[in-house]
């Protein structure tokens, strides 16, 4: 058991290297620890700055937010001018896109659409009457917001092949 550890180790088989070796191997494996070290930290910096599509993302979110504001307003406007009592045996007519809708309403109101004194307005699937005041700050909070008013019907974009026509005072639409 006089032999020293080294020795030991060389009848093993393990071969000696010398210093020289060992230190260029640690000076190499420090060169690649701190390439690794630079690039995790160029990483880190450059994970501060948002992506395109975090960016993409943040802008979207911004945008459902404000048109999530912008429809509390005009809730907030219908909500507080709507017209109550406009049931009637009366049945009014309307345009939304294409299709022709009806409302039952009360003659009171229905002289006053015609007028244009009240507007049509959706919200959330259900139909209000408010005052043309009130629609023309709906509209210009959301200009694609359904506002229907008695120019904006659809009766104008009709050709007047039939201006010539007198229609009866009696006739309902």
């Amino acid at each position: 058991m006089s032999d020293s550890l080294r020795e030991q180790m060389l009848k093993a088989g393990f071969k000696e290297t010398t210093p020289k070796k060992t230190k260029a191997k640690h000076a190499k494996s420090n060169t690649s620890r701190q390439k690794q070290t630079a690039s995790k930290q160029a990483k880190k910096n450059h994970s501060n700055e948002p992506s395109s599509m975090e960016r993409a993302n943040i802008a979207e979110r911004k945008a459902i937010a404000e048109r999530k504001r912008i429809k509390g307003e005009i809730k907030e406007i219908i909500d507080g001018n709507k017209v109550e009592n406009t049931k009637g045996e009366l049945a009014h007519s309307y345009l939304v896109g294409k299709r022709i809708k009806q409302m039952f309403i009360n003659e009171e109101c229905k002289n006053k659409l015609i007028a244009g004194e009240l507007v049509i307005t959706r919200l959330n699937g259900s139909t209000y009457l408010i005052p043309a005041e009130e629609g023309v700050r709906v509209k210009a909070l959301n200009p694609d917001w359904v506002v229907i008013t008695p120019t904006s019907d659809g009766s104008g974009d009709i050709d007047d092949e039939y201006a010539d026509f007198q229609v009866p005072d009696d006739l309902q639409w």
